[in-house]
């Protein structure tokens, strides 16, 4: 296959293991996780395509997946974004974003700057759209529209908060790093790549030296 096609097939990779897990009871979304997994750790030659995929038509459906969510939940939910689901949702977005996030960033000695950055600029609402559908999927769990309010009107907010304030933020904490050029800060190490720890043989071993040394 040409790259295009391998760029392609990746897609159809996902749609496989999503379609497979299905039927037998598992969960299509971590199946589809662990075949990427598994593929970038047994053919290292088809890593910069996933790289080239997620930059350009991974955005691209990213970007249609919003477009749909504004088109089909922000409506419905418009009448129920009452006081309290909206304080919920501007508290999942400060504080509850960002004491998980300095958690999880506790071993890596961060400045507190860095940290309010990766956790104001922190995971996705992609996410949570596909995890409201897999609870409203469950049809014995109770309080599913107050659910699925909640979570469209974070989206929805964070949408607007997070596009607003991305250039101006972004600018403000780039004058703080670079005031800052002290190389053995933890914002400014060398991270190595993860090894590889399944069985790998390459059929083109100057794709792979070329791919590890770009690394």
């Amino acid at each position: 296959m040409n790259e295009n096609y391998q760029r392609l097939s990746l897609l159809s990779l996902a749609a496989l293991a999503f379609c497979l897990a299905e039927p037998l009871g598992g969960n299509g979304f971590i199946a589809a996780f662990c075949a990427g997994l598994t593929l970038g750790n047994t053919n290292r030659e088809l890593c910069p395509r996933l790289y080239e995929y997620g930059e350009t038509e991974g955005q691209f459906f990213i970007l249609v997946t919003f477009v749909i969510f504004g088109g089909l939940m922000v409506f419905p939910v418009l009448t129920q974004m009452q006081g309290r689901v909206i304080l919920y949702a501007a508290l999942s977005l400060t504080a509850a974003r960002l004491l998980s996030v300095s958690l999880s960033l506790i071993g890596m000695k961060l400045r507190w700057d860095t940290q309010l950055f990766l956790g104001w600029f922190g995971p996705r609402g992609v996410a949570s759209i596909l995890y409201v559908l897999l609870v409203l999927d469950r049809k014995a769990i109770q309080g599913q529209e107050l659910m699925f309010a909640i979570v469209v009107s974070t989206v929805l907010i964070s949408i607007f908060a997070h596009g607003l304030t991305a250039f101006p933020v972004a600018k403000w904490y780039a004058k703080r790093v670079e005031k800052d050029k002290s190389l053995s800060t933890a914002e400014h190490l060398t991270v190595s790549a993860m090894p590889v720890r399944l069985p790998y043989r390459s059929r083109y071993r100057p794709a792979a030296a070329s791919y590890h040394s770009a690394e």
